[in-house]
C-alpha cells in the first residue's frame, strides 16, 4: 500500500494528492465524470432532435436509471470477488467504445435508430454500475483508513463540479458548432483516458 499520506491525522486534498495511486484514480474519475455529463445532455438533445417526442426523452431517462436501481444494488457483491483495478479498466474501455455508437446515430439523424440509442444507453449505464463499487472498494487498499473520509468527500465534490462543467460544455459545444456528435467523441476519449490513468499508474490490487 502507498502510505505517503500521514495516517496519524485526517488527510486533506494536498496530502491525498501526494499519494500516487489516489492521484491517478481521482484524475481518472474527474475526466470520466466530465465526459458522462457531456453525453447525458447531448443524448437527450439528440433524442429530442430525431423524434421531437417528450415520451422518447422520458423513456431514455428511464433506460439510464433502471440499471442503477437494479444491477447497481448487487454490483458491489460481484465486484468484491474480482480484481478491482481490472474491473475499472474494462468498464472504462467498454463504455468508451459504446459511446462511439451514439456518434453513428447522431450522424444518421434518424428516428429509425432510436431503439439502438436505448440499447447502447442501457448497456453503458449497466457497465457503469460496476465502476463506482470497484473504485470505492479499491480506495482502502491504496490510502490509509484515516484518509478514506477525506477521499470520498473530495471525490463527491469533484463529481458535482465536473458534472456541472461537462453539462455546460456540452451546451456550448452543441450551440456553437451545431454538431451533437462532438460531445460523444469527447466522452469516449475521457473513458479511454480514465482507463489509461488506472492501467498505467495505479498499483494492481
Amino acid at each position: 500500500m502507498d502510505t505517503t499520506v500521514d495516517s496519524a491525522k485526517p488527510a486533506g486534498l494536498k496530502d491525498l494528492l501526494k499519494n500516487h495511486n489516489f492521484r491517478f484514480v481521482w484524475l481518472g474519475q474527474i475526466v470520466s465524470d466530465f465526459g458522462d455529463s457531456l453525453t447525458m445532455l447531448a443524448l437527450l438533445i439528440l433524442v429530442n432532435q430525431v423524434t421531437g417526442s417528450a415520451a422518447a426523452i422520458a423513456t431514455m431517462m428511464i433506460v439510464l436509471a433502471v440499471p442503477q436501481v437494479t444491477v447497481g444494488f448487487v454490483a458491489g457483491v460481484y465486484v468484491d470477488r474480482l480484481d478491482r483495478k481490472l474491473v475499472m479498466i474494462i468498464s472504462d474501455l467498454l463504455r468508451g467504445s459504446l459511446v462511439l455508437g451514439f456518434v453513428g446515430v447522431a450522424l444518421l439523424g434518424s428516428a429509425d435508430y432510436l431503439w439502438l440509442m436505448y440499447v447502447i444507453a442501457f448497456l453503458q449505464a449497466t457497465i457503469g454500475t460496476l465502476f463506482n463499487p470497484a473504485r470505492t472498494a479499491l480506495l482502502p487498499n491504496i490510502i490509509p483508513e484515516t484518509a478514506l473520509l477525506s477521499a470520498n468527500s473530495i471525490s463527491q465534490t469533484s463529481r458535482v463540479i465536473f458534472g456541472l462543467l461537462g453539462t455546460a460544455m456540452a451546451g456550448v459545444l452543441i450551440g456553437v458548432t451545431g454538431d451533437i456528435w462532438i460531445p460523444f467523441i469527447i466522452d469516449s476519449l475521457t473513458f479511454f483516458s480514465s482507463a489509461l490513468f488506472t492501467m498505467g499508474n495505479v498499483s494492481s490490487i
